[in-house]
């Protein structure tokens, strides 16, 4: 299996354990208006809230901005957004969202890749590398953030069980470690084909 669709499958499990009924349609992960997290959709599940390209791409699928901005902003009515799921399962919609959903997968890769090489990283193998894409995927992985400065202490090949300590020591690996270890154990056996 190529990186690609080892990324894909990766994102699909970590990011909606796998159920694709939740590809077209909004859902919230931490809960309406308690968190960082707001409305996602997709396969990778682009969050309203924290991406951009999420409201582009229900802009291009021919949502009003009014209705992007109720989106974003958590403050749809149950009515409204029974109406608005129905729109994401339409065929026009759905071909928007598996092309943004392409987008950033190739988009991800891109710039992993580019961390790991502009920082002079060594990944151990394969794997490391789409442990780094879901940590960017979830969290973004700057060219010059903590989770790169970790790794370059390091000062030797990078290992998954290396990107699992780091994710443990953030905010969400202290507040959820038992996300960190499913997102982990999930690569970890795509990666080993199971």
């Amino acid at each position: 299996m190529d990186i690609r669709a080892i990324l894909a499958k990766a994102l699909l499990e970590n990011e909606i354990s796998g159920n694709l009924a939740f590809v077209y349609k909004f859902s919230d992960a931490d809960g309406v208006r308690t968190g960082k997290s707001g409305y996602s959709f997709g396969r990778c599940q682009f969050d309203l809230q924290n991406n951009p390209m999420a409201r582009q791409c229900l802009t291009d699928a021919g949502f009003s901005l009014e209705e992007v901005v109720g989106l974003t902003k958590q403050e749809i009515g149950a009515e409204t957004m029974r109406a608005l799921n129905a729109r994401l399962k339409t065929p026009a919609v759905m071909a928007i969202i598996d092309a943004y959903d392409n987008r950033h997968l190739d988009e991800t890769i891109t710039h992993t890749h580019a961390v790991v090489t502009n920082a002079g990283l060594r990944l151990a193998d394969q794997e490391v590398f789409i442990h780094l894409a879901d940590y960017h995927n979830q969290f973004y992985i700057n060219y010059r953030g903590k989770c790169v400065a970790w790794l370059q202490r390091l000062g030797r090949p990078i290992t998954s069980a290396d990107v699992l300590d780091y994710k443990l020591t953030t905010l969400w690996g202290q507040k959820r470690p038992d996300d960190v270890a499913r997102r982990w154990n999930n690569i970890h056996a795509i990666c080993a084909g199971r």
